[in-house]
């Protein structure tokens, strides 16, 4: 399956885990974020893409949500927008 562009990435990470963060956010961390969601995707299963994210909060329950359910969602919504 070919890799995510950044702009796929980017909406990836807007629909599965923060719409509101913002094409205008730093593009060092925007890069960061690029990479990780692309690591996500590709991993072969969503609890091996949980370990790629698992450090983004520091406690996932606080925020009611966990890095292998966020990896689940970063997946599924890479599966909808390769067939936009």
């Amino acid at each position: 399956m070919a890799e995510l562009t950044i702009d796929q990435a980017k909406k990836v990470y807007l629909t599965a885990i923060d719409p509101k963060a913002s094409h205008a956010d730093d593009p060092d961390w925007w890069s960061e974020i690029v990479k990780e969601v692309r690591e996500v995707c590709s991993s072969r299963s969503d609890k091996a893409g949980a370990s790629v994210i698992e450090w983004w909060h520091n406690d996932w329950s606080s925020v009611g949500d966990s890095a292998i359910t966020a990896s689940r969602r970063i997946r599924q919504a890479a599966k909808h927008i390769r067939m936009e």
